[in-house]
């Protein structure tokens, strides 16, 4: 499979395992990754002065749509149907300056596009992901 932009979906069981490509990257819809803030006090303060601390990190769900092949998205759905929870990483073409992003999930919704006569053995989807931490590296 070619495409305009390069960009890559790979999966791997381990952080520093071979990954395997799941599909070749139309759109992406990049998570907002945030973090509460805290505020807190302590007995040594008087109860006069408060202050902040950063709270727990969320990266949302977030889509991607992609080609990708009949037995590339198998394993998406077998992945689904058990909660399999892998490292994906997205890989951008050689030319930008962008460091791969890595982040530990799951895939949560699939939907297929529409069938396209002129390609039938490529399939434009849409899948959501869940990520279960922050990025482990990237960005």
């Amino acid at each position: 499979m070619e495409s305009n932009y390069g960009i890559t979906l790979e999966k791997s069981s381990t952080i520093s395992g071979t990954y395997a490509t799941v599909g070749i990257l139309l759109d992406v819809n990049i998570p907002e990754i945030s973090t509460d803030k805290l505020n807190k006090t302590s007995h040594a303060s008087g109860g006069k002065t408060e202050y902040t601390a950063s709270g727990l990190v969320d990266m949302g769900d977030f889509d991607v749509v992609m080609k990708s092949s009949q037995s590339m998205l198998s394993g998406t759905y077998a992945d689904l149907g058990a909660g399999t929870v892998s490292f994906y990483k997205i890989t951008y073409p050689s030319g930008l300056s962008m460091n791969p992003w890595v982040f530990q999930g799951f895939p949560i919704k699939i939907k297929p596009g529409n069938a396209d006569a002129q390609n039938p053995d490529i399939m434009k989807v849409t899948v959501t992901y869940s990520p279960t931490g922050g990025l482990t590296s990237g960005m």
